[in-house]
């Protein structure tokens, strides 16, 4: 054990020396400072600092930012501003130069790889102005300097404030320079005014160095502003590269959210001075598992501002159609979806056909790479992960996006990210073209989403009609409710539970069933919803899908119902209800025929027969099955809207009486 130490104490004595040999004593007669002063406060590894750099030439503002593996110096002078940032994580460095092209600024990023060879203590190439940090006792590399010392002097009155000096001479490894520094500090024991107690503040730097080759440098450091351990949140704002700049081959340290719900609403705000409605409201969700998706928009109209008009466009990527649905006229149109379509993509080895897009490819995150740039305040106590992307467009021009992640609310950090705001800028020959910022507002996982598709997909059914074949049954039936069990304790949870068994016992997706209303009569209660059609035709999609027609589900919906097989599981906290549908109690209307058998051979699909004309009202009775056909899309609509007024304004046993007249006719 003696004679480890001895070895470490040549090997000291050894280092020692050499450094000593490298130092030039025309700046440092008495060779380096190798006592550190007691008197002087140690500098944290997290600061900030606003300086003025004066030298022979003038002037110019140089701050720094400051953390363990991270700095950024920022230098204003009368060429602009310069921002160099050095990241010893990754040995990347990167120097952001704002270009000027037609009066509109693009900032430039040059990035460089940090080299065993690469000078990291200096603020510039070809001078010697070293960073604070580098004079304030840390390495090239950020971490403390242990070979630098600094010794007291004496007192001095600097401007008005009492200060302390301190000297020190030290050697700087990647420059090959001997350098002298005087330090004017402010007297930690005396009270001055607008200073803090007990504490010292850098005040100036005077430095004067020399490298091997023997060129001399001399400046001073006037410190405007110093802040030791600033709030960590707005360091991390100010250390990280600023938003809108991309750096070519970055090496990007946090990927992309790769865990997000695969099923979710949110709301949103578009913002873009370049388009007729520079603001847009939006609502969108989407299903990965039922690959179905839906967008709302809201904008004024053109010829009357004050009026908000709202579209809705719904996307069945098992049908490969989409529906685009006017809320204020009732219209709505069915086309077919195509790869332009901004949640679509096609399928490998089909490209002629689509299908739906990864959450990823929903938030336009999987056609380019992405990189991080780092942790930024999105809004008051609201911190978010940024990242931005490169996507190269014809004829030199380049899109840029740039996300930002909820990371934390109130520095608490959050269990999941979420969506806060995406901004798209399009640049042509260095000048933005196009700019748009999406807002994102509570973007949830919803405890039910169907409704939010189901709904208006059945508004889109009436108004298409049966001429289109786009056939509607309003369905009821009773539920037997013998033994008075506390079902209307939960009307939410009832109603939830007869939708899930409906679509589960019809074998049907749960998008054909919309509009289940509760009603109770007595003990019994009254089920009513409208049951969809199976789509007449499909779009470019690889895999039909075989849906049941409209009456071949009614009809197997009387089956269980007069077998007493269609049971309900109700649950009240830990109990469990068994109730079942009543025999000979469903009643239907239906707007339309049969739908017309189809063929699909993978490329298209094509009605073979002509639908029978429509008669004007015609009631068939099968058994116990009541089906009243209507020739009339707005009639049953108009029926619809009216039930469910009567339905809030009569109450329950009101709106019951009202449909019991109604089927017995």
């Amino acid at each position: 054990m003696q004679e480890l130490r001895i070895i470490l104490i040549i090997i000291g004595l050894t280092l020692a020396n050499v450094i000593y040999a490298q130092i030039d004593l025309t700046v440092c007669p008495g060779g380096f400072t190798n006592v550190h002063d007691p008197k002087w406060q140690m500098t944290p590894s997290w600061f900030e600092i606003v300086t003025e750099l004066v030298d022979a030439n003038g002037t110019i503002d140089v701050s720094q930012s400051f953390a363990p593996y991270y700095d950024v110096v920022t230098k204003n002078s009368k060429d602009g501003v310069m921002k160099s940032y050095w990241n010893f994580l990754t040995n990347e460095t990167f120097d952001i130069v704002p270009a000027t092209n037609r009066e509109q600024t693009r900032p430039q990023c040059v990035r460089q790889i940090i080299q065993s060879t690469s000078e990291t203590s200096i603020i510039q190439p070809n001078r010697l102005f070293l960073k604070p940090s580098v004079l304030l006792g840390f390495d090239v590399r950020n971490q403390v300097n242990k070979l630098w010392s600094i010794q007291y002097i004496g007192d001095e009155d600097l401007h008005g404030i009492s200060a302390n000096i301190f000297t020190s001479c030290f050697y700087v490894n990647d420059t090959r320079t001997t350098v002298s520094a005087t330090y004017y500090v402010s007297d930690a024991t005396k009270s001055q005014t607008y200073l803090p107690q007990n504490i010292s503040l850098i005040l100036q730097i005077s430095v004067k160095s020399i490298n091997e080759v023997g060129y001399k440098e001399s400046y001073q450091y006037n410190v405007l502003r110093y802040t030791p351990n600033p709030n960590r949140n707005e360091e991390f704002e100010t250390i990280e590269t600023p938003p809108g700049v991309f750096c070519l081959n970055r090496t990007s340290q946090l990927i992309l959210p790769s865990s997000i719900s695969p099923v979710a609403i949110g709301n949103g705000e578009r913002f873009s001075s370049q388009e007729t409605f520079p603001v847009v409201s939006s609502r969108s969700a989407y299903h990965v598992q039922y690959d179905f998706s839906r967008f709302d928009v809201w904008h004024p109209n053109i010829s009357n501002e004050s009026q908000l008009l709202h579209t809705t466009e719904l996307h069945d990527f098992r049908t490969g159609l989409k529906y685009q649905y006017n809320s204020a006229t009732g219209q709505c149109s069915v086309l077919n979806m195509t790869y332009n379509d901004t949640d679509a993509m096609t399928v490998n080895g089909k490209p002629n056909f689509i299908q739906m897009g990864s959450v990823q490819h929903f938030f336009a995150m999987d056609d380019i790479p992405y990189q991080y740039t780092g942790e930024k305040r999105c809004r008051h106590h609201v911190s978010c992960n940024v990242w931005i992307g490169e996507k190269v467009l014809p004829n030199n021009s380049f899109q840029y996006r740039e996300w930002y992640w909820v990371k934390g609310i109130n520095n608490e950090l959050l269990s999941y990210w979420a969506p806060w705001k995406m901004v798209i800028k399009n640049y042509a020959n260095d000048v933005l073209s196009y700019m748009v910022e999406s807002n994102v507002f509570n973007f949830h996982d919803p405890l039910s989403i169907v409704p939010e598709f189901s709904d208006t997909l059945a508004n889109c059914y009436r108004s298409l009609g049966h001429r289109e074949n786009f056939n509607v049954a309003i369905i009821s039936f009773i539920v037997d409710n013998d033994h008075d069990y506390p079902l209307i304790k939960n009307v939410e949870y009832l109603r939830d539970t007869i939708f899930d068994t409906l679509a589960y016992r019809l074998g049907v997706r749960p998008f054909r069933i919309s509009n289940v209303i509760i009603n109770f009569n007595g003990k019994d209660i009254l089920v009513t919803f409208t049951l969809l059609d199976a789509t007449p035709f499909l779009g470019l999609v690889s895999t039909i899908i075989h849906d049941e027609p409209l009456t071949s589900r009614i009809e197997y919906l009387r089956y269980m119902i007069d077998s007493h097989t269609l049971q309900f599981d109700i649950r009240d906290g830990s109990k469990d209800y068994y109730v079942w549908a009543r025999n000979n109690s469903l009643r239907a209307i239906n707007t339309g025929f049969d739908p017309n058998p189809t063929e699909c051979d993978g490329e298209s699909c094509v009605q073979t027969t002509t639908p029978p004309p429509c008669l004007n009202i015609t009631t068939e009775v099968n058994q116990n099955l009541e089906i009243v056909y209507k020739n009339s899309g707005p009639l049953i609509t108009g029926f619809w809207i009216s039930f469910v007024v009567l339905g809030v304004l009569i109450g329950a046993v009101g709106g019951f009486f009202v449909l019991k007249r109604f089927y017995k006719r």
